[in-house]
């Protein structure tokens, strides 16, 4: 079984970069979502229904380019976002009151 470090990530070159607008790098980032037994079950059952994503663990995609500024000052901007499967089958979680 993978170990999984919440509230941490990687990045990495991006080797298959064919184009300028593609990231130079990419990686992601687990972090720890909402723990529905710390909350009240009316807000648990109405993040199950309307933002399931956010319960448990949260994986997101990252992207990242190489940039300048105006004054020649070299940085790089960060883009994340949720992949496409985490969003279309969002983690089940199952609390005390929902025991099956």
């Amino acid at each position: 079984m993978e170990k999984k470090y919440l509230n941490s990530g990687a990045i990495f070159i991006n080797d298959r970069k064919t184009k300028d607008s593609q990231p130079d790098l990419t990686g992601s980032l687990l972090l720890e979502g909402i723990d529905p037994t710390s909350i009240s079950t009316e807000l648990a059952d109405l993040l199950r229904k309307e933002a399931p994503q956010f319960l448990g663990e949260i994986k997101y995609r990252l992207a990242s380019w190489k940039k300048e500024s105006k004054n020649g000052k070299k940085f790089i901007s960060i883009s994340a976002s949720i992949p496409e499967e985490e969003q279309a089958q969002p983690a089940e979680v199952v609390t005390e009151e929902d025991p099956f």
